[in-house]
């Protein structure tokens, strides 16, 4: 009676007895690049949306400027309005197409006052704003309810402009109308503010205190 040669068997033995090992070793083995590959992309996400959040961070200080150069403009044509009924005020536009905002308390001053009245920036947002919300959602969405209230302000700029440049083409009645408006727009300054803060407290961690010129 032919049998399996004790070799052989001996060979088959031994390899039954290390495929539980071997298979364990392999499982464990996928297991652990596959971990590695899930804390590799998970450090990179994070790495990604901290590069993100601060470009946001960055850009919400250049529209803080713009913004409390827009509300000094407001107030200054209010106190204006109030104080120097006979002012003389006008937009000007710089060699670098940039808009400033001059005015003189009486028309007989010899030198007129003013400052820039700078564009609200909207790159990040424009450029960066569908990687944030595959990163993260909900800061997504705060910041993209803040720059909706940043586009207000562009258009409350470019209404000021217009009023500086006497482009609004309005009678009389109407222009008061618009003093009135620019009168009661400088109350609103906090709330803007805050809702640009909100999303600089979300993107960084820390309260918006600084502003850049550009």
């Amino acid at each position: 009676m032919c049998g399996i040669p004790n070799n052989i068997s001996s060979g088959i033995s031994g390899l039954e007895k290390y495929i539980p090992i071997t298979v364990i070793f392999a499982i464990a083995l996928f297991v652990v690049r596959e971990l590695l590959e899930f804390l590799k992309q998970r450090n990179s996400k994070k790495n990604k949306l901290k590069a993100i959040s601060f470009l946001f961070s960055e850009e919400i200080k250049i529209n803080y400027w713009a913004l409390k150069s827009l509300f000094r403009a407001y107030n200054t044509l209010a106190n204006l309005f109030d104080e120097f009924p006979n002012s003389t005020y006008r937009i000007k536009t710089t060699r670098f197409e940039k808009m400033v905002f001059k005015y003189k308390r009486e028309p007989d001053d010899t030198i007129w006052s003013g400052h820039p009245i700078p564009k609200f920036s909207f790159d990040k947002f424009n450029f960066l704003l569908p990687s944030l919300a595959e990163l993260n959602l909900n800061i997504a969405n705060i910041v993209k309810i803040t720059y909706e209230k940043i586009i207000e302000l562009e258009h409350f700029r470019e209404t000021i402009i217009l009023f500086l440049a006497d482009e609004l083409h309005e009678e009389d009645v109407f222009k008061e109308m618009t003093k009135n408006f620019i009168a009661d727009f400088t109350k609103e300054e906090t709330d803007y503010f805050n809702s640009l803060n909100e999303a600089y407290k979300t993107l960084t961690g820390t309260e918006l205190k600084e502003w850049r010129v550009r």
